[in-house]
């Protein structure tokens, strides 16, 4: 959830060492952790799957848009020029922690049933 925050959108823009490729790399690692909590989460927590599916899309999404705020950036464009994608990037940014925090919920109340 903190990867796909306000906070880390500001690091990755002003961080000169990142790179559209670098960023897509850092994107796939995350993934890939994610997909296999939602394996795990299939067989043991069934209900939390479809939130888990939701907050991957929208990982998907906040990646296609962020990536292009990086490479405008590097490009020198000016914010104006690539605004559009750093705003849909911040509204993902808030769906996907709602969608922690809900699926944070869930599996608490799983827990305590047990």
């Amino acid at each position: 959830q903190r990867n796909y925050s306000q906070t880390s959108m500001s690091i990755y823009r002003f961080d000169t060492e990142i790179t559209a490729e670098k960023y897509s790399q850092i994107y796939l690692e995350f993934y890939e952790e994610l997909d296999e909590i939602r394996a795990i989460c299939e067989f043991y927590f069934p209900r939390l799957s479809e939130k888990i599916n939701q907050i991957l899309s929208c990982m998907n999404l906040y990646w296609g848009n962020f990536r292009e705020v990086i490479i405008a950036d590097r490009d020198g464009k000016t914010f104006e020029d690539y605004k559009r994608w750093y705003i849909e990037a911040l509204f993902i940014s808030q769906e996907i922690c709602e969608c922690c925090y809900i699926a944070k919920d869930m599996l608490r109340e799983d827990f305590n049933k047990i």
